[in-house]
């Protein structure tokens, strides 16, 4: 304020309303003092940044590489957002619009790879048949055959016959 008083800002601007009357022929409307405008403009302006905020946050849950507005300024898209803007709409709806391609190409991707991880993954193993301590296991249909040819052997005997067979 130029090492001024609000009070002598004030006559300031009450005198150049009066000259203004004068001049004009009709009385100006009230005036605000300068300090109250500045107050109110440093509001507008802090709930100004509390939106942009918001809508950054919304852009970065779409995107997480989006950490700032120049991040999303130096997009290949950045023109057709700022176009959407102008528009009317709000960025982080401008960015899904402007970006809706690479943003399913991004998710589908994502969604291929874990697809790809499950399928590799330990997951498709199956558990195989155990070996018994005594060798090889014996099928039951060659069991089987062993029995009606053999019926005094027991399992150990039909064990050791069929693993020097093998």
């Amino acid at each position: 304020m130029n090492g001024q008083t609000q009070e002598q800002v004030q006559e300031q601007v009450s005198e150049q309303a009066q000259v203004n009357e004068q001049v004009n022929g009709q009385p100006q409307a009230d005036h605000q003092p300068i300090a109250q405008q500045a107050g109110d403009r440093f509001e507008r302006q802090a709930e100004q940044a509390a939106i942009l905020n918001e809508q950054l946050e919304a852009i970065r849950a779409l995107d997480p590489d989006m950490v700032s507005w120049e991040a999303v300024a130096d997009t290949p898209e950045a023109p057709r957002i700022h176009q959407l803007v102008l528009c009317g709409c709000t960025p982080a709806e401008a960015f899904r619009a402007a970006r809706f391609d690479s943003l399913v190409e991004r998710r589908v991707a994502a969604a291929r790879t874990a697809a790809t991880r499950r399928a590799y993954g330990r997951a498709h193993l199956t558990a195989t048949q155990t070996a018994r301590a005594d060798g090889a296991a014996v099928p039951p249909d060659v069991a089987r055959q062993y029995r009606a040819f053999f019926p005094d052997w027991n399992e150990a005997q039909i064990a050791a016959d069929y693993r020097k067979r093998l």
